[in-house]
């Protein structure tokens, strides 16, 4: 199963398919040419950590794991998953102050919310 084709969401912990290895590597190599941060905030869920561990071995930087970037829980109300994200965002905020880039690796319902 590939999550992005399959529209893949939620907070089961599944590792990243064959496919999604892939991608990770490709997308770790876009990221090392064009735009390589210096430090790296990801979920803790599996997907998001080994995206993370292979963009993070690319690069060459080190990762943070938090468990506030996961995906909205099912227990969770929109207004407490939106309250958890702006918490998350401020302690990243506040503790990435000596890098010039950073990298979030999160998931889609995060992404979402963050571009609203």
């Amino acid at each position: 199963m590939i999550f992005l084709e399959k529209n893949y969401s939620g907070s089961t912990d599944l590792p990243l398919t064959p496919n999604g290895l892939v991608q990770a590597e490709k997308m770790s190599q876009r990221v090392l040419k064009e735009f390589p941060p210096d430090f790296i905030w990801s979920s803790t869920l599996k997907r998001a950590s080994e995206t993370a561990e292979i963009i993070s071995n690319t690069i060459g930087c080190s990762v943070k794991y938090i468990d506030s970037l996961k995906e909205q829980q099912e227990s969770e109300s929109h207004l407490d998953f939106r309250l958890r994200g702006e918490a998350v965002l401020s302690f990243i905020k506040e503790n990435s102050e000596t890098y010039t880039r950073i990298s979030g690796i999160t998931h889609g319902g995060s992404c979402k919310w963050i571009s609203k």
